[in-house]
């Protein structure tokens, strides 16, 4: 399973970095801090879920989202956010993001459902119609 985390503080990127690599069905672990940095990625690898911090600047987190589901709807997006406001919930939901964490209060949940995403790999896994909020 390839995986591509994306955000704008590198220390959480490499931390997720880490997280991520210790989990077992991990091939490969790609990373962007950077908006122009992801589509290239994207385009050469076949990446099977991604990690998006909503938190790149200038609202670019969603802008992001949005070209991401246009282009490559079925991939599985597990979102974090330092912010867990109403805007952010219903963009998520917008743009059927699969899981929504809260960056402070579910880290720890994220090696559990990329676990189960790499058990699930191959079947079915279609977007929710609304994100998981956990908490």
């Amino acid at each position: 399973m390839k995986v591509l985390i994306v955000g704008s503080f590198i220390q959480i990127v490499h931390r997720l970095e880490e997280m991520v690599s210790e989990i077992q069905g991990i091939g490969s672990i790609y990373s962007a801090v950077k908006y122009d940095e992801v589509l290239p990625i994207l385009k050469e690898k076949e990446i099977n879920v991604i990690l998006l911090g909503i938190s790149l600047p200038e609202n670019k987190s969603i802008e992001l989202l949005s070209e991401i589901r246009a282009m490559y709807p079925a991939i599985p997006v597990v979102a974090l956010s330092i912010s867990m406001n109403d805007y952010v919930y219903e963009q998520c939901r917008l743009f059927k993001v699969n899981y929504l964490l809260d960056t402070y209060r579910d880290f720890e949940k994220l090696t559990g459902i990329i676990h189960e995403m790499t058990v699930n790999a191959g079947k079915n896994n279609s977007t929710n119609p609304d994100p998981v909020r956990l908490n």
